[in-house]
Parts: structure tokens; C-alpha cells; sequence
């Protein structure tokens, strides 16, 4: 199996869209540009960036096998499997892990 360079980085950037919910407000207060209170309140918007990485997941996959193949149907997509399995597990991967282990860490120091 031939790992693509652009299904992984299609799953970064999908991952990272899923997990702006919580990295962002971080970054905010990490920057001196807002209080946690309004840091706390994108907790709110948690399921829109979700949906928001898998649409951008969706759409580039969509993309580059209509690019790569000339039309995409359930031919290609099956021909692609490999591309769009590893796109999703390192979309998953990457939003497990900013949710999960890197913003608990850096929340730590920024929050107190």
C-alpha cells in the first residue's frame, strides 16, 4: 500500500478543523487576547467544528479522486481505499490527539 502525501495532510488539516472547538480558546488566553470566560464559551461550538473538519475531510477526498481519476463513483472509490482509510485514521488521530492529550497538557500552564 502506497501511503499518499495528500491523504495525510488532508487528515491534519481535517483533525486540526475538528479540533479548534478547543484549541483555540488556549490560544487565546494563552495570548493575553481574551479571559478563560470567553475562552470557556467555544465549548458551545464543539459539534460545528466536528462537522466542519468532516466536510473539509469529505470535500478534499471528494476532490482529489475526481481530480486523480476524472469522476468519482463507487469504482474509485474503491480503487482509492487505501488513500481515503489513511486520510481518516490521521484525521481521527490528530483530532484524538489536540482534544485528548495536547490541550489537557497545555491547559494545565495556560489555565493554572
Amino acid at each position: 500500500m502506497e501511503i499518499n502525501k495528500e491523504s495525510i495532510k488532508t487528515g491534519v488539516i481535517a483533525g486540526f478543523f475538528g479540533s479548534l472547538c478547543c484549541t483555540t480558546p488556549i490560544l487565546i488566553v494563552a495570548l493575553g487576547l481574551g479571559s478563560i470566560g470567553f475562552a470557556l464559551g467555544f465549548a458551545k461550538f464543539r459539534p460545528f467544528f466536528i462537522i466542519l473538519g468532516s466536510v473539509f475531510l469529505f470535500f478534499s477526498l471528494y476532490s482529489f479522486i475526481k481530480k486523480k481519476e476524472g469522476v468519482c463513483n463507487r469504482y474509485t472509490i474503491r480503487k482509492n481505499l487505501d488513500i481515503l482509510v489513511v486520510a481518516v485514521v490521521v484525521a481521527v488521530v490528530i483530532w484524538a490527539l489536540l482534544l485528548y492529550v495536547i490541550v489537557p497538557f497545555i491547559g494545565k500552564y495556560v489555565y493554572g
